[in-house]
């Protein structure tokens, strides 16, 4: 009878001392013995069960229960094993020795010894690696990960290589001082070593993590550092000590050598003067401006102006003095050269006209690169087309073609013979079979959507909206009038009841609408109310998605654009009214000087003027009738942006604007005209931030 001399379970007699070997024999197939040790939590140990006589061995490690903890069968390409482990909790462990699939018979050695690692794998690591440097260390067990500290600068471009000696396959990794992950690299040239060049953002302390391939090799290594290159100089410091100044109505370059650098410019105000202040991105990629007062605490920001990367502020200054501006970059990101200019506000903007009348004819010509064709004018009602310059647009081919302009009103009567054939149709819906066919929320909604009556029949009873969509795109077939881009699409969204008032939801809802329904530019013949966040969102997202909103200025005589056509100093473009002698008619709201309701720096709202007195154009039922006020003047303008997006598809909102004010003109005796009355008083007999009213 083959007599055990180890048991395979917790009775076992058997004791390994740590540090120490004991011997021991398998006497059958099957047959396990197990020792007892005794383990310090936090310590790591290895195991080595190799086998004498005993031609394949396995090895478990199991806790003070007998559940098993880890395992190994083969180690370092040999038929011995091997465990490292560190234990978690101090006491009782066990360790079994057997044979692989439990079949070999014959002796063996169970040894244990305590690892002693050479550096850390933290931020409590006493390794250091010097800048142009280098140190050695090694992997002592699988897992194992060697950290190093390392002092770098910002700007200095540094190379670091993990070279193994006995470690067959190293990996680098380098980490910032909380000991986040940076940057890594496994294979590096083509080789098992490994290779990290990095440029740091900022100085201070960093990390070197000495490690391997997948953690699963051990060995020596050989840690270097080198730098490749020094950081440049600074050109101009971020502080009031700063060596640069900026002139009004100069410009200076500078450069951004390092993530988190900031320029500051000194530059000298006066009380009551209005200054543009842009950063412009040459080499630097997304550029953010400040302005700070005389003790360096900032007044105004801004990140994106025009729908570009570069920055603009527009601030009028509340006192004499030393300002400074500072150059950086969106979220201290980035590095490269920029221009920084500073001017006073053009002369060309008035607070009463704005920018002036719109000219299509001359913002075309530009767009085209070509000369404004000579044409005679139409004259009679058609005074408003003349003045801005739509058979000149017409002459050089441009009249809306492929284009879609919304009319967020009262509805549009769409049988009228002077528009049934440039109705928009939302050829993706079947009408009347009761189901959302393009799935866009709105059943049946074949030539548009009534918001005001939560139906699918956008028709106009009262008349404004009929009229505004005349002035846009009546058809040129001889009857009645010509809009100014008679070959655009209406797309009729109503918004306002048959008493010409409506609900800020729906007009929020009904910009939407237009934007995901493919309208190119939105015309907003209505106002009233506050600031109010939803309009202004909606219009974002109609800027954002495309879509050009251009709205009334109003029809009380204030002093600037109500809403929502004061949002026009963000997005879009806010429309005043003038008579045919090119005077700003007595009702109309001004231009007015900057505003700001995103927090992102005052500037002047797109304010342009066209004609909206008297100005001749349909009415439901197949009629036409003489309208005054901004409702009548935005129109135009909407149909002027139609034909300049007609000829350039790819134009931004903001290209656009651009193009209309730049080359608005100003004119007219500067005399208000005070008769006609516009046809409707802004929001009168209205709770005012509840509803809009046209206008």
């Amino acid at each position: 009878m083959t007599i055990d001399d180890y048991a395979n379970n917790t009775t076992t007699t058997g004791r390994l001392n740590v540090g120490g070997s004991i011997t021991g024999n398998l006497e059958t197939r099957g047959d396990r013995d197990w020792f007892r040790v005794e383990l310090q939590a936090g310590t790591e140990y290895q195991f080595n069960l190799n086998g004498n006589t005993l031609s394949d061995t396995y090895l478990r490690l199991l806790d003070s229960n007998g559940n098993l903890v880890t395992y190994n069968d083969d180690a370092n390409g040999s038929r011995n094993s091997q465990i490292v482990f560190t234990a978690n909790t101090s006491g009782t462990f066990y360790l079994s020795a057997g044979s692989f699939y439990d079949w070999y018979r014959g002796t063996y050695t169970l040894s244990s010894t305590v690892l002693s690692d050479d550096y850390a794998n933290n931020t409590t690591t006493t390794g250091r690696l010097n800048v142009d440097g280098s140190i050695t260390g090694n992997l002592e067990t699988r897992g194992d990960r060697d950290w190093f500290r390392v002092e770098l600068q910002a700007g200095t471009e540094y190379q670091f290589n993990l070279n193994g000696n006995t470690l067959s396959d190293t990996y680098l990794r380098l980490l910032d001082s909380n000991g986040n992950l940076v940057t890594e690299n496994d294979d590096a040239n083509g080789s098992y070593n490994s290779q990290i060049v990095f440029r740091a953002n900022t100085s201070g302390t960093y990390y070197l993590s000495a490690g391997s391939f997948s953690d699963w090799y051990r060995g020596t290594y050989t840690l270097s550092s080198t730098v490749l290159s020094v950081a440049p100089q600074d050109d101009y410091a971020n502080n009031t000590t700063t060596r640069g100044r900026v002139n009004v109505d100069g410009s200076i370059t500078g450069n951004l050598e390092t993530e988190g650098d900031r320029d500051w410019f000194a530059i000298d105000l006066q009380q009551g003067s209005v200054y543009h202040f842009n950063l412009n991105g040459n080499t630097l990629s997304d550029t953010y401006l400040r302005l700070l007062d005389s003790n360096g605490n900032v007044i105004a920001y801004n990140d994106d102006a025009n729908s570009s990367r570069d920055s603009q502020i527009i601030f009028r200054s509340n006192t004499s003095g030393t300002y400074y501006l500072s150059a950086g970059s969106y979220n201290d990101s980035f590095t490269g050269t920029y221009t920084l200019s500073s001017s006073l506000r053009s002369t060309d903007y008035s607070e009463i006209t704005g920018y002036g009348e719109t000219r299509v004819d001359l913002a075309l010509a530009q767009l085209l690169g070509v000369n404004v064709p000579r044409v005679s004018d139409l004259g009679g009602n058609s005074w408003g087309l003349d003045r801005i310059g739509a058979p000149e647009a017409w002459a050089m081919g441009y009249r809306g073609q492929g284009t879609v302009v919304a009319v967020l009103d009262t509805g549009v009567d769409w049988t009228h013979s002077d528009l049934n054939d440039n109705i928009w149709i939302n050829t993706d819906e079947i009408a009347g079979n009761g189901i959302d066919d393009d799935r866009n929320g709105y059943i049946d909604d074949v030539r548009g959507w009534d918001f005001a009556n939560r139906d699918n029949n956008p028709n106009d009873v009262q008349g404004h909206g009929t009229h505004v969509a005349g002035t846009i795109a009546a058809e040129a077939n001889n009857i009645g009038i010509s809009g100014v881009a008679p070959d655009a699409k209406i797309m009729a969204v109503k918004v306002l009841g048959d008493d010409g008032s409506g609900y800020i939801t729906d007009i929020a809802a009904g910009i939407r609408y237009a934007v995901d329904n493919g309208a190119h530019v939105i015309n907003m013949s209505l106002g009233g109310g506050g600031v109010n966040p939803t309009i202004n969102s909606a219009i974002q997202y109609a800027t954002s998605r495309g879509s050009l909103v251009v709205m009334a200025a109003g029809n009380s005589g204030g002093d600037s654009p109500e809403n929502p056509g004061a949002y026009a100093a963000e997005n879009g473009l806010v429309v005043g009214a003038i008579n045919s002698n090119g005077d700003i008619a007595g009702f109309s709201n001004r231009a007015g000087g900057e505003q700001d309701f995103n927090g992102d720096g005052l500037r002047v709202p797109n304010y342009v003027t066209a004609a909206g007195v008297s100005v001749y154009s349909t009415v439901p039922g197949g009629g036409f009738a003489r309208y005054s006020g901004t409702s009548m003047a935005t129109p135009h303008v909407a149909g002027a942006a139609a034909i300049l997006m007609g000829a350039a598809p790819n134009l931004s909102p903001a290209q656009v604007a651009d193009l209309i004010t730049g080359t608005a003109v100003q004119g007219g005796s500067g005399a208000l005209s005070s008769t006609p009355q516009p046809t409707s008083p802004q929001t009168a007999g209205l709770e005012s931030g509840t509803f809009y009213a046209w206008v």
